[in-house]
């Protein structure tokens, strides 16, 4: 049950051939969540693109101002865009583009 306030989560999973390999809860080291603030950018045309096109790349959750879509279950490993290994199986598996962890003080483990 939801207690936070926000939107829901909804779920459209990317394709298969876009993220890796399963993982447990204690290999998590990011969660990769990509802000959708471009002109005309939203997280569902992002879980839709990720979901019919297959990229080598992912984000476990894509966000807007109004909603939030999960694309990779989060005991699967996204391959993130950018970084020093690119995208991809050997590529980071953290936030887009960052050597290190991301800091989001609201987000709650789900697990």
């Amino acid at each position: 049950m939801n207690t936070e306030p926000g939107p829901p989560v909804k779920e459209q999973l990317a394709n298969p051939d876009n993220y890796g390999e399963a993982r447990t809860a204690d290999q998590i080291r990011y969660l990769v969540i990509h802000y959708t603030g471009n002109d005309g950018d939203t997280a569902a045309n992002n879980a839709a693109y990720y979901q019919r096109t297959v990229v080598r790349a992912s984000a476990h959750y894509f966000v807007d101002d109004t909603d939030i879509y999960r694309s990779v279950p989060e005991l699967r490993t996204a391959w993130a865009v950018g970084g020093k290994g690119g995208a991809g199986p050997d590529g980071p598996d953290g936030p887009d583009g960052a050597e290190g962890p991301a800091v989001f003080p609201n987000l709650k483990r789900m697990y």
